[in-house]
């Protein structure tokens, strides 16, 4: 982990902050998941990326007071002092690589009927990525094929990262004092500012028409990843 701080100084705050990690285990950790191994009797083979594992993270806030209206060499009295005093912008932002999936197929070809995370074979030397990854094709299926039958598969969990996550958020605010006890706090907030597009994982269940392709965003309502949204 590495962060730099400037504590507020000539109305700048700033801080940012970078992470480094690298989660490892054997078995998904995100309740959405079945917790079954893909063969009761081979546990090593369920070692892997974390379904949690994102490696590089970096986050950032900035607040500055303009130096304007009261105090300032601008608009320090009158109507423009009361119209100009007050403003302030601050900004956030995330970006982070991909998160660690895994590619599954959707049947069982040892032959037991045991369907919970079944893993095809891996093609040795061929890029799981496809030439030039898009929500078209993210995945190359020509580094997958079906286990024989009676085998498991031989491929590890979570291989593969999908797309990563850019997001800054914007707020243009106004304090205002209005006597002794009272401030009235104006806010005009703009998150994700500049509409770019974060996507969700691709289909990672190899065999079935969509694999490898991304048909959603990674926030579809409210949150992080959605489309530009603003409020005042």
């Amino acid at each position: 982990e590495l962060s730099f701080t400037r504590r507020m100084s000539q109305g700048l705050l700033a801080e940012v902050n970078y992470t480094f990690g690298h989660a490892i285990d054997d078995v998904q950790d995100q309740g959405i998941w079945a917790s079954d191994p893909q063969n009761l009797y081979n546990l090593r083979a369920e070692r892997g990326n974390g379904s949690g594992d994102v490696r590089h993270n970096v986050t950032f806030n900035i607040l500055y007071n303009l130096p304007v209206g009261t105090g300032h060499r601008l608009f320090r009295t009158g109507i423009p002092s009361r119209m100009f005093s007050g403003w302030k912008v601050s900004s956030l932002g995330i970006f982070r690589t991909g998160i660690a999936d895994t590619v599954y197929i959707g049947t069982n070809t040892y032959g037991n009927q045991n369907f919970t995370n079944q893993r095809p074979d891996c093609v040795p030397g061929v890029s799981e990525y496809a030439s030039a990854k898009s929500v078209n094709g993210w995945l190359n299926p020509a580094a997958f094929s079906m286990p024989a039958a009676g085998t498991y598969g031989n491929c590890a969990r979570n291989t593969f990262y999908g797309p990563s996550f850019k997001q800054i958020d914007f707020s243009l605010l106004k304090d205002t004092n209005l006597g002794e006890s009272r401030d009235l706090e104006f806010r005009a907030e703009f998150f994700n500012i500049f509409n770019h597009p974060n996507f969700d994982q691709p289909d990672s269940y190899y065999g079935t028409p969509g694999f490898g392709q991304i048909f959603n965003t990674l926030g579809r309502t409210i949150g992080g990843g959605t489309s530009r949204q603003i409020q005042m």
